[in-house]
C-alpha cells in the first residue's frame, strides 16, 4: 500500500493527503530517506523540539523549520504520518511472512495426494500484494513437496541439512525458485529446489 492510499484508509481529507504526500515527496524527502534507513524513529519526532533536532542533524537547510512554524506544524505532522505508515507497512509484511510459514506447516501435515490434488488446480503464477515491497503469495504445497522430496539433503551440494529447525526438529533447508518469481518464474515443484543456506546464497550471489 502506498503512502497516498494509506492516508485515504486513515480517513484523511483530500487536502490533507495532498499536503502530506507533497511534503514527503518534496521538502521532507531527505528526512524520509533517513527514517527509512533507521537513522531515527517515530518516537523521536513527536515534539517540535525533537523535529528541529532531526532537521538540524539530517537535513540542515534553513527553510524547513520556518515553513513548519508558518504551516502550523504541518511538516512535522507529515513526517509523523509517514513514520506511522512505514511502521504499519513493515508490520504487514512481517504478518504476510508469518502466515505463509504457518501455511507451509499445515501443508506438510497433509498427505502427498492432498497436496498434489491442490497443486493440479493451483495457479502457476502467484498473485501479488503490495505492502512496502511486492511479495508473492507463494503456494505452501510447493514448499512442502520440495522439502519432502529432498529428504533432508541439500539438492545442490547433496550434503545433509546443516541443522534442524528449533520449531519442529525438521532438517533446515530453504526452497529456491530456479527461475525467480520476479522474472515470471512458475511457483511449481518443477521450478523449485531445496537448498542449504550456503547453496541458496550461492544461487543468489555467487
Amino acid at each position: 500500500m502506498m503512502f497516498h492510499d494509506w492516508l485515504i484508509a486513515q480517513g484523511k481529507s483530500q487536502k490533507t493527503i495532498k499536503h502530506y504526500t507533497g511534503a514527503i515527496d518534496g521538502r521532507l524527502k531527505v528526512l524520509a530517506m533517513h527514517l527509512d534507513n533507521g537513522d531515527f524513529a517515530l518516537g523521536d519526532i513527536k515534539s517540535s523540539a525533537a523535529f528541529a533536532d532531526i532537521c538540524q542533524t539530517f537535513d540542515p537547510t534553513e527553510e524547513i523549520l520556518p515553513l513548519n512554524t508558518r504551516g502550523k506544524d504541518m511538516y512535522r505532522r507529515a513526517l509523523v504520518m509517514y513514520a506511522e505508515y512505514r511502521d504499519s507497512s513493515l508490520n504487514e509484511a512481517a504478518l504476510v511472512q508469518v502466515d505463509f510459514l504457518q501455511s507451509v506447516q499445515k501443508a506438510l501435515q497433509d498427505s502427498s495426494e492432498q497436496r498434489r490434488t491442490r497443486l493440479a488446480k493451483a495457479p502457476k503464477i502467484p498473485s501479488k500484494k503490495t505492502v512496502r515491497a511486492v511479495v508473492f503469495n507463494r503456494n505452501p504445497d510447493v514448499v512442502a513437496e520440495v522439502l519432502l522430496r529432498a529428504e533432508g539433503k541439500c539438492e545442490g551440494c547433496k550434503e545433509p541439512a546443516p541443522f534442524k529447525r528449533k520449531s519442529d526438529s525438521s532438517p533446515y533447508l530453504e526452497v529456491h525458485h530456479r527461475i525467480p518469481l520476479a522474472q515470471n518464474g512458475e511457483d511449481t515443484v518443477e521450478n523449485a529446489i531445496a537448498l542449504c543456506p550456503n547453496c541458496h546464497r550461492e544461487r543468489h550471489f555467487g
